[in-house]
């Protein structure tokens, strides 16, 4: 929180043409917002920005960061292609992940590092990553398969974070005006739970 008293030759000047003076390059639709959410009060009450100062007055705000330096080209604005279908696409059991296909198997290196207990059974740790002749973006990552039946119980992998700006527009369908924008990473995990015989996807994200 800071505190601040209105001088002599601060009064008389309406509250939210000091606020912008105080914060600086703050835009006006920002401070609006503070006085709403009653993060800037005045002598402790909530105040529009329509007061006139007077000699005295007592301002109060309330924030966790520093707010002086806040400039609009501090907020950029992007939408993310997402949804139920891109949720859908991470069940490795019905739509085979692409690591794992034998049309696919060829671009990639793998290695057994450990075998380890997973939910209560025997799991292979495989680690995967793309080969460095591939010059597209593939996947890096980590599988658990049941040494027993050779099921996939858990996977946790990303897009090779050094060619993941090819597939921008797969992941962003705007952007703010003026900004080139991608992600520096995309990462998932799925795990599987064994119930009766059967497996059964236990989360994804």
């Amino acid at each position: 929180m800071r505190e601040f008293e209105i001088t002599k030759n601060e009064a008389g000047q309406r509250f939210d043409k000091y606020l912008l003076k105080l914060l600086k390059e703050a835009p006006s639709s920002f401070v609006h917002k503070m006085l709403r959410k009653k993060n800037i009060v005045l002598n402790g009450k909530k105040a529009t920005g329509n007061e006139k100062l007077e000699l005295g007055d007592q301002i109060k705000i309330f924030r966790s960061r520093k707010i002086e330096n806040i400039n609009r080209s501090d907020t950029l604005a992007i939408r993310l292609k997402a949804g139920l279908s891109t949720c859908l696409d991470l069940d490795g059991a019905r739509n085979m992940f692409d690591f794992l296909t034998l049309a696919s198997m060829a671009d990639y290196i793998y290695r057994m590092t450990d075998i380890v207990t997973y939910d209560d059974e025997a799991a292979y740790v495989i680690e995967f990553q793309q080969r460095e002749s591939v010059d597209l973006p593939l996947f890096k990552g980590t599988i658990y398969i049941n040494t027993v039946d050779y099921a996939i119980l858990y996977a946790e992998f990303e897009i090779n974070p050094l060619l993941i700006h090819k597939m921008k527009d797969t992941f962003i369908s705007t952007s703010s005006r003026g900004f080139n924008t991608w992600p520096l990473s995309v990462m998932y995990t799925v795990s599987y739970r064994k119930v009766n015989e059967r497996y059964f996807l236990k989360e994804k994200k």
